[in-house]
């Protein structure tokens, strides 16, 4: 599932929604999400930051910050994200 999203360029094209519509809630938190699942596995965790996920998420859970579910799954794929291998140092 997460290797469509993948291979299909969903990762770039949920990145560019994200930084499209800051300030929608619900663009962030289901982009924030979708970064989330697909970051999950350790093998797209530098995909996602390679397409600007990280920026992406941190701009988007500062631009909704009393957004509970942006913040939740934006951290979460912030998480996920530095799980990947030698991804600590883009993160932090």
């Amino acid at each position: 599932k997460e290797a469509d999203v993948v291979r299909a360029g969903g990762v770039e094209a949920v990145v560019a929604g994200m930084r499209e519509h800051l300030g929608e809630g619900s663009v962030q938190h289901l982009g924030c999400g979708t970064l989330r699942n697909v970051s999950a596995k350790v093998e797209f965790a530098e995909r996602v930051a390679e397409a600007g996920g990280i920026q992406a998420v941190i701009a988007g859970m500062r631009a909704n910050s009393e957004a509970e579910l942006v913040q939740e799954h934006g951290c979460a794929a912030l998480w996920n994200v530095s799980m990947g291998a030698g991804m600590e140092d883009r993160v932090a």
